[in-house]
């Protein structure tokens, strides 16, 4: 579980700089998007983990 964590915040962390920098969002957009998507990766990689 650690390394999923691990591994969703450092995709969000990568989405967050892209869209920041290449599609010339604003910084709190791109955070916004990327802490979400890392979450619901999350919640999805935990009940996939259940079954």
């Amino acid at each position: 579980m650690k390394k999923q964590v691990f591994l969703h915040v450092l995709a969000a962390l990568a989405l967050i700089f892209l869209l920041y920098k290449l599609a010339a969002f604003t910084i709190v957009t791109s955070i916004f998007i990327g802490v979400g998507t890392a979450g619901l990766g999350l919640l999805y990689a935990m009940n996939n983990r259940k079954k």
